[in-house]
């Protein structure tokens, strides 16, 4: 007899988050997406239907986040849960809901992949995770996910040449740091700027941020720059700034960083 068909939910205020998940799953043939939601309003609708066997929920969403959702269906309508976050401090109140797992983003393929699997065994049996078995899972992931230090720069001993190494697609792409004109967190992905292309890369950007060389500065939450790359700074009103790089990219200082920015280009 043939597994039934695993009705499935994603929730994400973001759409880039939506399409990345949608991506993801579309080749499983267990899974059909019952439903993909926008805010913490459509979810509350969709799974009170009752029709969702496991649902991918953002946690920080404006209005209704992950948590209330499920604090408005019901503890008899929760279908298996993996939380999908950007933020770590949330994993123990995740558990405290009966997740079945907490995906932090950025993730890796294989993370993802091992949690599919589980996910599914776990429904086709029938078996919710025992407490102590789920929060030991969670404590495990986090702790790989938040300790991996392995370094990304190699330095060429005889020209001194930095470069990024990242994989794409299975290769292997070397990237000269001074090619590099912004470094931009995408969701699941990071983008790094160069040249007149990019590539995406799965490795979290504070791991990158932590390697860079001193010419790089953080202008934004999702943006590091090369300052060596500035074009020039356009002052807009309400107190607002972009940096135009040589590239032709735009990016917006937020206020907390703007401070750092100008002092940083002062003493350069």
């Amino acid at each position: 007899m043939q597994n039934r068909i695993i009705k499935t939910a994603i929730v994400d205020d973001e759409p880039s988050a939506r399409d990345g998940l949608q991506l993801m799953l579309s080749d499983d043939k267990d899974l059909e997406i019952a439903g993909i939601c926008r805010n913490g309003i459509e979810a509350i609708q969709l799974l009170q239907e009752g029709k969702v066997d496991l649902v991918f929920l953002d946690i920080h969403m404006p209005g209704i986040n992950g948590f209330e959702v499920l604090d408005n269906i019901g503890k008899d309508r929760w279908p298996y849960v993996v939380f999908v976050t950007a933020y770590d401090e949330y994993a123990i109140r995740a558990f405290e809901y009966h997740a079945f797992d907490y995906l932090l983003k950025p993730f890796s393929d294989e993370r993802f992949s091992n949690m599919l699997q589980r996910v599914k065994k776990a429904i086709y049996s029938n078996r919710k995770l025992e407490q102590s078995e789920k929060f030991d899972h969670l404590k495990n992931e986090l702790t790989e996910s938040l300790s991996s230090n392995k370094e990304l720069l190699y330095e060429d001993q005889v020209s001194g040449e930095q470069s990024l190494i990242i994989k794409d697609s299975g290769k292997i792409i070397i990237i000269p740091v001074r090619k590099i004109s912004c470094i931009e967190a995408y969701d699941y992905y990071v983008k790094i700027h160069y040249e007149d292309q990019f590539k995406l890369t799965r490795i979290p950007l504070k791991r990158i941020v932590h390697q860079l060389p001193e010419n790089f500065q953080r202008v934004h939450r999702s943006y590091v720059i090369n300052i060596h790359h500035i074009e020039h700074l356009d002052k807009r009103g309400k107190g607002e700034t972009v940096v135009l790089l040589r590239n032709g990219i735009k990016v917006r200082v937020s206020s907390s960083h703007k401070k750092d920015l100008l002092n940083r280009l002062k003493s350069e």
